[in-house]
């Protein structure tokens, strides 16, 4: 463990302060929880004492109890959280409390805010997305700020294998990281159905409502579009890596794909049952045809 400085010197003899004047009062729970986090705090047992004085500053919000907090956060590393709650501190500090006191504090907020890290991130693809200590972080124009101490950066894209990193960050200082994530040659395929509630399926499973677009394997892949009162699409399309292929889904209302073939189908088969009416009464009613008679089969009559 760190040994203290004289800030913290200046903050635990604050603490113990409150805790006497506390202690001339009658017994309540917040008081109780400023107890404990006073013994953890001398102990230097910074997570019971965080504990403990986030609950007394819950039971009873004081500026004493929020102080503490901030001293805890500090000895705990977690100096951007530290640096937040002694300014919430000194906005409105306990009445009472002397200038020398609050110069004191002033200082030491002005040490922490010099330890805190830049850190600046290249991104390839741009869309990547970033984890700090497994936590979403987003990236400003000016970079990520962190506490310093090791953390683990993790990387990640669609398509791309995830890059994971641990490093150390140094007080105070300025770290550039270049991010470049390998692609695992997936393609893009973009479905678009013309109807915008339609259901999306590829291969069987559900990519949801509407217009659709992801990375997936190269190869062919099965793809059904329903929606209520359309004949469903299905069509197989071949995606091939690194590129993007596009299907525009146009659905049918219900029934009319079989009525534009039924139709002509129906014309053609009525003809060919008239024709096979009209070739039947033609036999039935046609004269029999003559018939060669040999001389041998006369018979004469007498």
């Amino acid at each position: 463990m760190r040994p203290r400085s004289l800030a913290a010197m200046a903050a635990l003899t604050l603490a113990l302060g409150a805790h006497e004047a506390l202690a001339q009062r009658g017994p309540n729970p917040a008081r109780e929880a400023f107890e404990r986090g006073i013994s953890a705090l001398e102990a230097q047992r910074y997570v019971d004492a965080l504990t403990a004085f986030e609950e007394s500053y819950r039971l009873r919000p004081s500026p004493v109890a929020l102080y503490n907090v901030a001293v805890a956060q500090r000895g705990l590393g977690r100096i951007r959280e530290a640096i937040a709650t002694f300014e919430r501190y000194l906005e409105a500090p306990e009445r009472g409390i002397d200038r020398a006191r609050l110069a004191s504090i002033r200082a030491e907020l002005a040490a922490l805010r010099a330890q805190i890290v830049n850190l600046r991130l290249t991104l390839a693809p741009s869309t990547a997305t970033v984890q700090v200590d497994g936590r979403p972080a987003t990236i400003s124009a000016d970079g990520l700020t962190l506490d310093p101490g090791r953390h683990v950066i993790e990387v990640s894209a669609d398509g791309h294998r995830t890059s994971r990193r641990e490093v150390d960050l140094r007080p105070g200082s300025t770290v550039v990281l270049d991010v470049t994530l390998e692609s695992l040659g997936f393609g893009r395929l973009v479905i678009t159905p013309s109807v915008e509630t339609a259901l999306v399926r590829v291969d069987g499973r559900e990519w949801g409502s509407g217009v659709v677009d992801r990375l997936i394997a190269p190869g062919e892949h099965e793809i059904e579009v329903r929606a209520p009162r359309f004949d469903p699409f299905r069509r197989t399309v071949r995606v091939t890596s690194e590129s993007v292929s596009r299907v525009d889904a146009r659905l049918l209302a219900e029934g009319s794909g079989t009525r534009a073939w039924l139709v002509p189908t129906l014309i053609a088969a009525g003809v060919l049952a008239a024709g096979a009416t009209t070739a039947v009464l033609l036999y039935v009613t046609a004269p029999a045809a003559p018939r060669d008679v040999g001389w041998d089969e006369f018979v004469i009559s007498r």
